[in-house]
């Protein structure tokens, strides 16, 4: 499961908005991440050309 994240809530408080059911085989194999216990996902909320577009959910890595 990954966690949809309210992209308006700061990183650290638990805003929490669903969780997402993921292959954890996908993010091995087709990604190469081994560890997608440290992945969220936020929605975007505006154009950002070329890619990203309103509502797109982005797979962010909160490792450093």
């Amino acid at each position: 499961m990954v966690e949809l994240r309210d992209i308006h809530a700061a990183l650290q408080m638990e805003q929490i908005r669903a969780f997402l059911p993921l292959s954890r085989w996908w993010f091995e194999h087709r990604l190469g991440i081994s560890e997608p216990k440290e992945l969220m996902l936020i929605e975007a909320d505006q154009d950002l050309p070329p890619e990203i577009r309103k509502m797109d959910l982005l797979l962010v890595g909160r490792a450093l």
